[in-house]
């Protein structure tokens, strides 16, 4: 067997190894409990309201997409994107199973490692000038860790820090501040429009989920939202004049 068919079967084994261990969470359900009941036994103001997580669907069809864009030869094969993609797989299987049995520390570290290990692959995926559309699936799965790893963190420091609600609602604008810096940064460096929509998806579930008890958190939020439409339109507005100019 050539190495490109068994570094790509590796890839498909470890994949569906991955979607299999988080259905199966919440299908036995793991220690008694399914993901989102894990979730819920917080009130973490920064958690966006449930219909935000089936974006999880879109990420997964988007990875086996990519997975089978690159098995049509349409990017080349190396080992370091094998390991660099099992890598993530691993970390996504290993959260759930820590998130399940409520250790929310570890679970934290090692969606951090989550985080970094997507982060890698995605700037690989740029380092090799791949097509926007082996860059979108990437991109959305980038996105949504961002925002998963900031409410960890906050969902860490209710659960285990046991902050009060005022310091919990600090940090929650604390961290829409670091999302809207994050969002300036990347329009401004990579242009990556599906991060954006990711941030506008789960800031909007934020907004919803705290409308009746947290009505002026939700209000700020719609602000940050309309702020970042705005000037995400008067940039792509910009950049198009000047890149016909030329």
């Amino acid at each position: 067997m050539e190495k490109r068919t068994t570094q790509l079967i590796s890839m498909y084994i470890v994949f569906f190894a991955m979607i299999a261990v988080n259905a199966l969470a919440n299908i036995i359900p793991l220690n008694g409990y399914n993901t989102g009941e894990v979730s819920n036994m917080y009130n973490v103001y920064f958690t966006p309201a449930s219909y935000t997580f089936s974006i999880w669907t879109v990420i997964y069809i988007g990875l086996l997409y990519w997975l089978i864009r690159i098995s049509l030869h349409k990017q080349p094969v190396t080992a370091t994107l094998m390991w660099i993609f099992i890598s993530t797989c691993i970390c996504n299987a290993l959260w759930i199973v820590f998130w399940h049995y409520l250790f929310d520390g570890v679970a934290l570290i090692i969606l951090g490692l989550h985080l970094v290990s997507v982060l890698i692959l995605y700037a690989y995926q740029r380092q090799q000038r791949a097509s926007y559309s082996m860059i979108i699936p990437v991109s959305i799965y980038f996105g949504w860790l961002i925002v998963a790893f900031t409410t960890n963190i906050i969902y860490f420091s209710v659960a285990t820090l046991e902050v009060t609600d005022s310091t919990q609602l600090l940090l929650a604008y604390l961290a829409l501040t670091v999302i809207i810096l994050i969002s300036m940064a990347i329009l401004f460096s990579v242009r990556d429009w599906s991060i954006l929509l990711v941030f506008l998806w789960s800031m909007s579930g934020i907004a919803v989920k705290n409308f009746s008890d947290q009505w002026t958190l939700s209000f700020v939020t719609i602000i940050l939202m309309i702020f970042l439409i705005i000037i995400s339109f008067l940039y792509l507005k910009q950049w198009k004049k000047i890149k016909y100019a030329n």
